[in-house]
């Protein structure tokens, strides 16, 4: 079991690896001379050293490693090592290194690497997360856990802009139940998809599970998101509290990417502002035409 996993890990962390390897072959800086110290060397492949500080990057990405299975994982990813210098050497030797595929691959990862170095140094500079944090978080947001519930939804959905939320509300405001809201869809031409299922809170939009929380059964609400509108019936709901003991892990993650989210927006406003960034050719239309990416959403608290 504890293979398997470890095999899932290492081979985005080894990819990683490779992609630093790749560059520092491109650059002819590979260390021949041994002026590490042979401790700090773990093998040496037709010369080409792999120490011991590559062997250790790879494995603490693999998370934590019980003591007993620590050897084993050691020499699976200084195997793995090996099997990349081999490959990277021969990719060499046919000038692989010089296509015009391989160094923009390179440059992608070295950009990728540089960004996710400064990040990790802003984070590690930053405020730490405790457990009074996890606690907090918790007690303000019992509708997620000690009150939690399990909902039974009938809900429809479709393309967001294709009628107005506003227009919408004032019909659920006169009493139209599911199947009349649904026939002025209809009649609307308006293309959707109807859905029934039962989803605990974590599973539905945090934006709107306050209210949610609140609803009586039967009770119907219109939610829109980015790119669509749901029109949701609470058929009925049911208690499923979690205690702070369960979820705490899954919180402490969540405020973790929450924060992480934060700072990276912190980061590159200010970035932004002072750059000179041009659009150029047919980006530079899609520029006017088209909005930034959002940011990636942090992922939602669950506690199963």
């Amino acid at each position: 079991m504890q293979s398997n996993s470890l095999n899932h890990v290492l081979r985005p962390a080894c990819q990683v690896v490779s992609a630093v390897m790749a560059v520092v072959l491109l650059a002819a800086c590979t260390d021949k001379s041994g002026a590490g110290g042979a401790s700090q060397v773990a093998a040496k492949v037709n010369g080409a050293e792999i120490t011991l500080h590559q062997v250790n990057y790879v494995l603490s990405k693999a998370g934590t490693v019980p003591p007993e299975a620590i050897d084993m994982a050691r020499k699976q990813v200084l195997d793995r090592l090996i099997e990349q210098e081999l490959f990277a050497a021969k990719a060499v030797e046919e000038k692989l290194d010089r296509s015009p595929q391989t160094l923009l691959a390179i440059e992608q990862s070295r950009r990728e690497i540089l960004a996710a170095a400064y990040m990790d140094q802003v984070l590690a500079s930053g405020k730490k997360l405790n457990k009074s944090d996890v606690s907090t978080y918790y007690y303000q947001n019992p509708e997620l856990f000690a009150e939690r519930k399990a909902y039974s939804l009938e809900e429809i959905n479709f393309p967001i802009g294709t009628i107005t939320v506003d227009e919408l509300n004032a019909l659920v405001a006169q009493g139209n139940n599911l199947e009349q809201l649904q026939a002025y869809l209809e009649q609307k031409k308006v293309v959707f998809k109807r859905n029934t299922g039962v989803s605990p809170a974590e599973k539905l939009p945090l934006a709107h599970i306050k209210e949610l929380h609140k609803a009586k059964d039967g009770q119907i609400f219109v939610l829109d998101s980015a790119n669509e509108v749901s029109i949701v019936k609470v058929v009925s709901t049911r208690p499923l509290p979690v205690s702070e003991a369960e979820v705490a892990p899954a919180i402490m993650q969540f405020l973790f990417n929450l924060h992480s989210a934060g700072l990276h927006t912190k980061q590159l406003e200010p970035l932004k502002a002072q750059a000179k960034i041009e659009y150029l050719g047919v980006f530079a239309d899609l520029a006017k035409s088209l909005p930034a990416a959002p940011a990636a959403p942090a992922a939602a608290v669950t506690g199963q």
